[in-house]
């Protein structure tokens, strides 16, 4: 019997629990002006099967009727369940139970911050693109310091790629010209430049002619020597600049010396013959010797009967050849 009892009571406590359970549900989702009574509020919870004559039923219908009464007109306080997903973080939500609305929102356009994946063409009210150019006092340093799209306004002109460089050397060839070019820059333009030179021996001074920024002097005719030449440039706000003393070298082409003899090298007492000492280039002024004496070039002459003459074709001491008569 007293294990019949006991049995009795967990039976009786855990229809109880269950009653407790049910009457927790009807007050958030059943609408509560349809249960105005104990039986009605029995029926709409479906415990036909609870013994409402347990002490734990009658609990539960005397805090039904105490709610009630206190209310005044038979309904129970009417309550606003939370519903998950209306953007609105309930106090029974969390970030766990209910992300939608109580979870931190993820990176998104118009967060104030630039993200990863954003950029300032994708999401320009995050990403603002830092200024290109911040503006300061313009200087000659080919950068465009106030920012006004112009570089190095009211500063002078400025020469690179000379051509030929300082020191360069070429070797004379006959009708050969020379041409001595400079490139200018400069933000204002470039007004006139002009070439200082000693190509035809003594100082002179040329304007240069312009294809774009590059400036050229075409000498014709240059011996062999060596040359100083440079460029002035003006730019239209009366600015200037200078290349510096530029040196440039002709040297003499190699030469070969000819000697010749006629009617030939060996002829008969009375005999007018010709010698004659030529070189293959201009810059070369070759010498005609007789028995080591300079003679005319050509020499033209019947010579007096002697066993032989020694002719020889020189340029500064260099014999080029002998030949016997």
């Amino acid at each position: 019997m007293r294990f019949k009892n006991r049995k009795q009571s967990s039976n009786n406590f855990k229809k109880g629990i269950f009653a407790v359970i049910l009457l927790v549900a009807a007050v958030l989702l059943i609408p509560l002006n349809t249960i105005n009574t104990k039986n009605n509020f029995a029926e709409e919870l479906n415990v036909n099967s609870v013994n409402t004559d347990s002490l734990q039923a009658k609990s539960a219908a005397n805090l039904f009727n105490s709610q009630s009464k206190s209310l005044g007109y038979g309904y129970l306080p009417f309550v606003i369940a939370a519903t998950c997903g209306d953007l609105t973080c309930d106090t029974d939500e969390d970030a766990f139970s209910c992300p939608e609305d109580c979870a931190t929102p993820g990176p998104f356009c118009g967060d104030n911050f630039c993200d990863a994946n954003e950029n300032p063409n994708t999401c320009p009210s995050d990403c603002i693109a830092p200024p290109t150019c911040i503006p300061s006092t313009e200087i000659c340093d080919g950068i465009d310091n106030n920012c006004d799209s112009v570089v190095d306004e009211g500063c002078s002109p400025t020469s690179s790629n000379v051509n030929p460089y300082s020191g360069s050397q070429v070797t004379y060839s006959n009708g050969q010209s020379y041409s001595f070019k400079v490139q200018w820059q400069d933000s204002d333009g470039i007004s006139i430049v002009t070439i200082a030179h000693n190509f035809g021996g003594s100082q002179a001074t040329a304007t240069a002619s312009n294809s774009g920024n590059i400036y050229t002097f075409l000498q014709p005719g240059l011996s062999a020597g060596s040359y100083i030449w440079k460029q002035t440039a003006t730019d239209n706000n009366g600015n200037s600049a200078v290349t510096g003393d530029i040196s440039f070298i002709v040297n003499k082409a190699p030469s070969t010396l000819t000697l010749t003899v006629a009617p030939s090298n060996t002829i008969t007492f009375g005999t007018p013959s010709t010698v004659t000492c030529t070189a293959s280039t201009a810059q070369v002024s070759p010498v005609l010797k007789r028995d080591g004496t300079a003679v005319s070039n050509p020499e033209v002459a019947a010579l007096d009967a002697k066993t032989s003459y020694s002719y020889t074709c020189e340029e500064k001491a260099v014999r080029c050849s002998n030949v016997n008569r």
